[in-house]
């Protein structure tokens, strides 16, 4: 349910869920995301918005200034990142199949229109998934040793465009990992990795839940820093 609210100065769509909390999201798309447990009143979500909206505002100009500053992604000399290092997108026209090669310097887009910014977005998503299923399997199986004192079974992985999260854990045990996290450095792969597999022992994020991933991975919160500041290209 899309709102607008003019007193608020902005719109929000309202997503109502299992969760026990009130939040609130502020995507770089300019889109805001108030989410609420089933049978929420309306009166209090309202009450959480007027508490949090200067900082919704705060979030927007913010992801309005990095809109105006944002360089085309999908053109030839563009920035992309590959485990925490970056190479240029070199483009060459093709009429046969498309695909992408990779060097160690630069990332080759072989397509057959090099001003086509959805094709070259296209190719490369299939290239970084292929990337991403063997990169991760690795990591995952590297990451679960460190968990052979527990009980848990190694659990299956899928690869999402995933919108707010670098990674999650279900309830039956399979995790899902973000695609854009193959973008970024090896340490932090594996952070979220280690996190998520720290959901098969605490499905929550209690003290008991820190008291674990610390024991696991004792230097975890400057990666997650470190995540949380990479600049990767958004791939949705």
């Amino acid at each position: 349910m899309l709102v607008a609210m003019p007193e608020f100065g902005f719109e929000w769509q309202l997503r109502f869920s299992h969760r026990k909390t009130i939040g609130v999201y502020v995507f770089p798309d300019l889109s805001v995301e108030v989410r609420a447990p089933k049978r929420t009143e309306q009166h209090d979500i309202i009450a959480f918005l007027i508490e949090h909206q200067q900082w919704v505002k705060q979030q927007l100009q913010k992801y309005q200034k990095n809109l105006t500053l944002k360089k085309p992604q999908f053109v030839a000399g563009a920035e992309h990142y590959y485990l925490g290092k970056s190479f240029p997108l070199v483009l060459s026209q093709i009429n046969g199949k498309p695909r992408v090669e990779f060097n160690g310097e630069y990332i080759r887009v072989f397509c057959r229109d090099q001003h086509d910014s959805a094709e070259i977005k296209k190719h490369l998503i299939v290239w970084y998934r292929r990337l991403a299923s063997v990169v991760y399997a690795a990591r995952l199986e590297k990451c679960f040793a460190k968990f052979s004192n527990y009980p848990i079974v190694k659990p299956a992985f899928r690869i999402r465009t995933m919108k707010t999260r670098w990674g999650s854990c279900s309830s039956k045990g399979q995790i899902n990992l973000s695609l854009e996290l193959i973008q970024v450095p090896l340490a932090c792969v594996d952070y979220v990795i280690v996190h998520e597999l720290c959901h098969l022992i605490e499905f929550n994020h209690s003290p008991t839940f820190y008291a674990l991933q610390s024991d696991i991975m004792p230097d975890w919160k400057q990666r997650k820093i470190t995540l949380d500041a990479f600049p990767v290209v958004r791939l949705r």
